[in-house]
C-alpha cells in the first residue's frame, strides 16, 4: 500500500514530495491510516484537528490525535467550535455547518503556515456514497462524476484506496485509532447508503465498488467534452467591459439546449437552474434585475449584463478650491489656468473647463439622483438627467458608476459625459477650472 500510495501521488501529480502538507485527521480510521502513511514515506507534513462538540467523546478524539501528532514530532493545529450555534445563527444543516466551519478554519492554518495543501482522507468508497447522493437528489452530469483527487488547495492521496485496503493496511501495521459513534446513525444520508444501500448493492454486484469507479471514470471522460463544448460556446457568447461582464443575447437564442448552456453560463456566479431558466423567460423584460448571493443580473437590450455586488455607499465627497487632485471614488486631477492665453480648450468628455468665478467651493461630488436636472452645454432649456442617460441608451449599471459635479447645488459636470452651460467658459471668463478625469483609473 505505501508504494501504491506513492505511485499515485507521483501519477496524478497530486503534490511533490517537497511540499509542506497540512493533514486534516479526525482520529477515524481514514484520516489516521493517511497519517500514518505520509510517516512512513518520511514526507513533509503537519496535522490540524477540529473539535466540534457535538459529542462526549469530541474532547477524547481531540486528545487522541494531539497525543499521536506529539508521540511522532509531528506539528500540531487544534481548534473547537461551538457548531450548534453556528448552524441555528446561520440557518444550516449540522453537517453543512461543520463543514463551513473546519475548511475556512483548514484555510486559515495553511494561508498562516505556507502549507502548499491541506488533504483530506477521502477514498474510494466516498466517491461512491457522493454519486448516490447526488443521483437521490438531483443532479446534473456534474454531480456523477464523483470526488476530485484535487481541487485548488484540497488533495485527496486516499481516493483510489478502497475502504477494504485501509482496513487491511490498518490490520497489518496494528493502528489504533477512535469510532465515531454517529458514522452508525443512519438518521445521516450518507450513513443511510453506506450501511444499507451500498451493502444491497453488493449482493447483488459483489465488486460493486470497483464498478461504480469504473462507471464514474467514464463520466468523467464524457464531461470533459461537456465542458469543452460550453467553454467553445462561452467564446462565442462572452465579453468583457471593465468591471462588466456581457452576454450576447442573440447568441444565446440561437443555441441548441440553450438551457442547459446558459445554465452553465451563470453558475460561477451563484445563480442555479431555476433561476437561470426563469432569466431566460425574461429576456425581453429590459431593465429587470435578477441576484444571486455575489452577483446580480441585468436584462439590457442586446445582452445579459453581470456585475458583483458592491455595497451602494451614498457619499457626498468635497472638492476645496486648493485641490490638486482626488483618487476616491474617483480619479481627478484639477488645474487653475489664470491666463487664458496659456489656455488649449481640449473637447474630449475626460475634460471639463469651466469659469473659475462661477463656482462656488467647495464643489460636491455625489451620485445622481431621481430628480435631478442641468443645462446642457450645446442645448438650450434643461434636461432631466433620466432623460439625458435614456438618450444615451445607458444601463442601469452605467447610470450607477455615474457621478455628479456640484456647486451651489446646481450640476456642473455630469463627469466624463456634459458639462452644465452655466458653468462654461465665454468672453469675460478671467481664469480656467480645468479638471481631468484619469480614464486609467476609473
Amino acid at each position: 500500500m505505501l508504494k501504491k500510495f506513492l505511485n499515485n501521488i507521483i501519477k496524478n501529480k497530486i503534490f511533490n514530495t517537497e511540499n509542506k502538507i497540512l493533514l486534516t485527521v479526525s482520529g477515524g480510521i481514514d484520516s489516521v491510516v493517511m497519517f500514518h502513511l505520509f510517516l512512513k514515506t518520511k514526507l513533509n507534513f503537519a496535522v490540524c484537528h477540529c473539535n466540534f462538540k457535538l459529542r462526549e467523546e469530541s474532547d477524547e478524539d481531540a486528545i487522541f490525535v494531539k497525543k499521536l501528532s506529539e508521540e511522532n514530532n509531528i506539528k500540531y493545529f487544534e481548534t473547537s467550535f461551538d457548531t450548534l450555534k453556528f448552524a441555528k445563527e446561520n440557518k444550516f444543516s449540522i453537517q453543512m455547518a461543520a463543514r463551513s466551519l473546519r475548511y475556512e478554519w483548514f484555510e486559515k492554518i495553511r494561508n498562516e503556515n505556507n502549507f502548499n495543501f491541506i488533504a483530506t482522507a477521502h477514498n474510494k468508497n466516498d466517491i461512491t456514497e457522493t454519486f448516490l447522493i447526488n443521483l437521490t437528489r438531483g443532479t446534473g452530469i456534474r454531480g456523477l462524476t464523483g470526488i476530485k483527487i484535487k481541487k485548488n488547495k484540497i488533495i485527496r492521496p486516499m481516493i483510489n484506496f478502497s475502504r477494504k485496503e485501509i482496513f487491511d493496511f490498518k490490520e497489518k501495521n496494528k493502528i489504533i485509532y477512535t469510532e465515531d459513534a454517529s458514522n452508525f446513525s443512519t438518521k445521516y444520508i450518507r450513513n443511510k447508503i453506506r450501511h444499507k444501500i451500498i451493502p444491497i448493492l453488493e449482493e447483488i454486484n459483489p465488486y460493486f465498488i470497483e464498478t461504480m469507479e469504473e462507471n464514474i471514470g467514464r463520466l468523467k471522460e464524457n464531461f470533459k467534452i461537456y465542458e469543452n463544448a460550453i467553454l467553445e460556446k462561452k467564446e462565442k457568447v462572452f465579453f468583457y467591459e471593465k468591471d462588466l461582464i456581457f452576454l450576447k443575447k442573440l447568441e444565446i437564442e440561437n443555441l441548441e439546449n440553450k438551457e442547459i448552456f446558459f445554465y452553465e453560463f451563470l453558475k460561477d456566479f451563484g445563480f442555479n437552474r431555476i433561476q437561470s431558466d426563469k432569466i431566460l423567460k425574461s429576456f425581453n423584460a429590459v431593465g429587470k434585475q435578477f441576484f444571486s448571493k455575489e452577483f446580480r443580473i441585468l436584462i439590457d437590450r442586446e445582452n445579459i449584463i453581470i456585475k458583483k455586488n458592491v455595497k451602494n455607499e451614498k457619499k457626498i465627497f468635497f472638492i476645496k478650491k486648493n485641490s490638486k487632485e482626488i483618487n476616491y471614488p474617483i480619479s481627478l486631477n484639477f488645474e487653475i489656468i489664470n491666463n487664458k492665453k496659456d489656455f488649449i480648450f481640449q473637447k474630449e468628455n475626460c475634460f471639463a473647463n469651466l469659469d473659475f468665478e462661477k463656482l462656488k467651493f467647495p464643489l460636491l461630488l455625489r451620485n445622481w439622483k431621481k430628480g435631478d436636472y442641468f443645462y446642457p452645454f450645446g442645448m438650450y432649456g434643461k434636461k432631466k438627467l433620466s432623460d439625458f442617460f435614456t438618450d444615451k441608451k445607458f444601463s442601469i449599471f452605467e447610470k450607477e458608476k455615474i457621478m455628479l459635479l456640484i456647486s451651489d447645488e446646481k450640476i456642473v459636470w455630469i463627469i466624463g459625459q456634459r458639462i452644465d452651460r452655466r458653468f462654461k467658459i465665454d468672453k469675460k471668463t478671467k481664469k480656467i477650472f480645468r479638471i481631468e478625469k484619469l480614464k486609467n483609473k476609473f
